[in-house]
């Protein structure tokens, strides 16, 4: 038992620690009231994953830690039979497992046994739930139970899972004390693949006002208490990327010309803008190309692709072709082929040739930029390397 710690009870790291069994241990009233620093959750398990090893924890219990459970790291991990309760202020289980894909089978998630007392806890992060998943994390949720989540009375905000750039898929799933409503998908990239356990038939949903995650093909799905539809539902899950511009010194999560009156052209016709986010959603794989609407208006810029959201399946490009206005011709567009921030010296890039016509552009896309003189538009392919853009 790891109990009333003032960062994690346990901590489990692949590369240095040798047992491979964790089973039956306990991590209570583990928080360090004083760090506020970002990624500092104080979890009741943290579990550093770098290796090729599928990492197993059962058997355990995890309350009124700042975190439940933190699998960091690229590697994948199997939860079964942990019970996670009363993370007021946090979240039952954060990941920061960028590719990385973790398992919970029969595990118990509990929002609150009982009202917290002021002055226990910090109640400023104010979103207690069972999943958070960040930075293009996945999760498999076998048979989980999820007991007072959504408007219990005893916390404000107490849904299952909170944002963002995640997929979760869940199968047989017990409610208790909670409605579908405690789903609750935010506006920043979550994706669920539901079975019926949830009242709603089986599939992908999105929240309602993200079409831009889906195709077209997608339906109006699972009413509220208005009846106003919560979700899309489709058949077909897409990856998709964010895609940010920057200016060299710019901030990187922060640029002016993203807000909501700057769009994007989808080529099926979706017209939208990622007002709360600082880029935009875009699905790769070929389905769609895009429009930018607004470019920045200096002399150099970049443009990064991030890809989120569900992987794309063996042999599919994890690329997608853009254009954006531009009055003149760039003098140069490169490609950053070794992005390395402790890179010394800087980082390698590879000048791409510009070509003639769009066909030749659409031959070679990836090596290649094109430049639409009476449009005033300019053609390019991103994928998760950077682009430079002189004019």
């Amino acid at each position: 038992m790891a109990a009333a710690t003032t960062a994690h009870g346990f901590w489990y790291d692949s590369v240095s620690d040798g047992p491979t069994v964790f089973r039956g241990n306990i991590a209570h009233s583990g928080y360090a009231g004083s760090i506020k620093t970002d990624f500092v959750r104080d979890a009741g398990l943290q579990v550093t994953n770098v290796g090729t090893q599928v990492l197993e924890f059962s058997d355990s219990l995890f309350y009124q830690n700042g975190t439940g459970i933190w699998p960091s790291e690229l590697g994948a991990g199997v939860f079964r039979n942990i019970t996670l309760t009363d993370h007021w202020g946090g979240f039952g289980v954060v990941m920061d497992t960028s590719g990385g894909f973790n398992t919970f089978e029969n595990c118990l998630f509990v929002g609150s046994t009982r009202r917290p007392v002021k002055g226990e806890r910090d109640f400023d992060i104010g979103d207690g739930g069972a999943m958070l998943i960040q930075y293009s994390g996945q999760a498999d949720l076998v048979s989980p139970t999820f007991a007072n989540y959504g408007d219990n009375t005893l916390l404000s905000t107490n849904d299952i899972f909170v944002e963002f750039q995640a997929e979760y898929f869940l199968s047989g799933a017990r409610l208790i004390g909670t409605g579908v409503d405690a789903l609750s998908l935010p506006d920043t990239g979550i994706s669920y693949l539901l079975d019926e356990s949830f009242g709603l038939p089986r599939g992908a949903y999105v929240a309602s006002n993200r079409p831009q995650l889906l195709g077209l093909e997608a339906e109006l799905a699972g009413n509220d208490e208005d009846g106003n539809p919560m979700y899309l539902r489709t058949a077909t899950v897409h990856g998709y990327a964010m895609m940010r511009t920057h200016v060299p010194g710019g901030d990187y999560f922060s640029e002016p010309w993203h807000s909501e009156t700057n769009h994007v052209r989808r080529s099926d016709g979706l017209r939208y803008a990622d007002e709360q986010i600082d880029g935009y959603r875009m699905i790769c794989g070929g389905a769609f190309s895009y429009e930018l609407e607004t470019a920045p208006p200096h002399p150099q810029f970049f443009i990064t692709l991030d890809n989120q959201g569900t992987p794309m399946p063996e042999g599919v490009s994890q690329t997608l072709v853009f254009s954006l206005p531009m009055v003149m011709s760039p003098t140069h567009v490169s490609r950053i082929v070794d992005l390395d921030e402790d890179a010394v010296p800087a980082p390698t890039s590879a000048r791409l040739s510009q070509v003639a016509t769009k066909s030749a552009f659409d031959a070679a896309p990836l090596t290649s930029w094109y430049y639409d003189s009476i449009a005033k538009r300019l053609y390019l392919m991103g994928d998760e390397r950077w682009l430079i853009i002189q004019r």
